[in-house]
């Protein structure tokens, strides 16, 4: 187990570390003046907002910053046991190292404002000799050893468009394509367009990770800037109580960090780079932090005002589209809402002497979230009473919805997703953690009373961390069908909308 001597053994080392870190950082600035605005950018001149982040993960609990570095450090002691995220030893040994961090940016800091009599405030380093800022070399001391070659190649700027070209080939959305774009152009701003993609380090990544997390949200239309570092100053300069909400570390984790290692992965995979400075870095998040963000399932009364809404009593039957399907369709298979909208009618086939709906994309605008989502779901009972195999008899071949327009990112979901917006605040159910995503949840409950949880999320299409996942799923076994075909809601009548 690790002790409270231990665990300011590691802090003090990790406080060191960082002096000597920044010293070598000084001397490459010093040495290759190519590099120095990049360093001194991205660098030397975040002392006051590292300061600040510092502070808050110490007051709550994030130790994301060093938690790699602690873990390594105990396995190279023969420790690896030791290095447990969840005990409070190892979580003491972080917040420790995090107050050497701390200290050692406050030195930088003052030094950089030319007080060079700073010691530390802090009584874990209160002892700690400081290193000298300008080593003395004795006549009989072998000469300095110089620093090593500075990495060449490629730069970012360069790779971004043949990465994103080579991701276009896999048949991605033009929204997926623009948020790599996005998520680049603003690191680019961190570590500068002409820096070589093999000179790029994790403490980089780290470093976009902090400005993120301080970032207001849309902050290009509310603040009127393009510049990150400039929307976090101007949204850290407003009263307290007049400040932007800043991104969830949700979408920082899976869009930002996302992309970026995707990136990374390709420029390692193509010879780039040996290692991908991206691995491993993320927000910490608590398990308290993923239900608050996750979106809640519709209740009984919530569907009772949905499916009483104009949009569903007063279209008459042979007049419904996409718009009457759309929910309906989701709250009896669960479908995602791009997967609703990309439907073909040739989707709609037997399995077992029953209809169901394949899930697939061998269309030309078919995209599914990952292998797993390719599926089968049986045609619901309750879709048939409501007329849906008349519809799609009506529609003969092709789109199983023809009016239903691509967005321009190239989702069916963007458009339809706002107006279902519209239409569940007219009802009285919209709230931030209910969307129309909110099927998904409500008939994953539902299931939870008719089949087993591996068969539901067969028919949800989540990843089961199976190998076969990868190459898709087999049809469903008739059982299975049966059981998903007695999916009900007590307490739901949709009488009225039958036909």
């Amino acid at each position: 187990m690790l002790t409270e001597a231990d665990c300011k053994t590691y802090a003090r080392w990790w406080y060191q570390a960082c002096l000597d870190d920044d010293w070598d950082w000084k001397q490459m600035a010093a040495l290759r003046p190519d590099l120095a605005g990049y360093i001194n950018t991205g660098f030397l001149q975040t002392r006051a907002l590292t300061e600040a982040n510092i502070i808050k993960e110490l007051n709550s609990g994030d130790i994301s910053r060093v938690v790699l570095q602690a873990e390594e450090a105990l396995t190279e002691d023969g420790r690896a046991e030791d290095a447990d995220e969840n005990s409070a030893e190892f979580r003491r040994m972080c917040a420790y190292m995090l107050r050497g961090a701390l200290e050692a940016t406050r030195k930088a800091k003052a030094e950089e404002a030319g007080d060079f009599t700073y010691e530390p405030t802090d009584p874990l380093f209160k002892a700690i000799p400081i290193a000298a800022e300008t080593p003395t070399v004795l006549a009989n001391a072998a000469p300095p050893v110089p620093p090593p070659p500075v990495p060449t190649g490629p730069t970012i700027e360069s790779l971004v468009e043949p990465f994103v070209t080579e991701k276009a080939g896999a048949k991605l959305s033009r929204k997926s394509l623009s948020d790599y774009r996005a998520t680049l152009g603003l690191f680019m701003q961190v570590v500068g367009p002409d820096r070589p993609v093999a000179a790029i380090t994790g403490r980089d990544v780290v470093a976009f990770k902090d400005l993120l997390r301080a970032c207001p949200t849309n902050f290009r239309k509310r603040l009127g800037t393009d510049d990150l570092r400039e929307a976090v100053r101007l949204n850290a300069e407003r009263p307290e109580s007049e400040r932007l909400a800043i991104l969830e570390p949700k979408t920082i984790n899976e869009k930002y960090l996302s992309n970026l290692k995707a990136f990374f992965d390709w420029a390692r995979e193509n010879r780039h780079i040996e290692e991908s400075p991206a691995s491993g870095v993320r927000v910490q998040r608590s398990k308290k932090q993923d239900a608050v963000e996750e979106r809640h399932p519709f209740s009984v009364i919530d569907l009772r005002r949905i499916l009483a809404m104009p949009n569903f009593t007063e279209t008459p039957p042979d007049q419904r589209g996409y718009r009457f399907w759309a929910p309906v369709v989701a709250l009896f298979t669960g479908c995602r809402l791009n997967e609703i909208g990309q439907l073909q009618t040739g989707d709609i086939v037997e399995l077992h002497g029953m209809l169901h709906f394949a899930i697939r994309d061998e269309g030309d605008d078919q995209r599914l979230k990952s292998a797993a989502a390719h599926r089968w779901i049986p045609v619901h009972p309750e879709l048939v009473a409501l007329g849906f195999l008349e519809y799609v008899r009506r529609q003969g071949t092709g789109r199983l919805f023809p009016d239903w327009r691509l967005s321009a990112d190239g989702y069916y979901s963007s458009s339809y997703s706002k107006w279902f917006g519209r239409l569940l605040k007219a009802a009285g159910v919209k709230t931030d953690k209910k969307t129309f995503h909110s099927f998904r949840h409500t008939v994953a409950d539902a299931l939870d009373e008719v089949v087993e949880g591996s068969v539901r999320d067969k028919f949800l299409g989540h990843a089961s961390g199976n190998v076969r996942d990868r190459y898709g799923s087999k049809p469903p076994k008739q059982l299975w069908s049966e059981g998903f075909n007695r999916l009900s809601y007590p307490g739901l009548d949709l009488s009225h909308l039958r036909p």
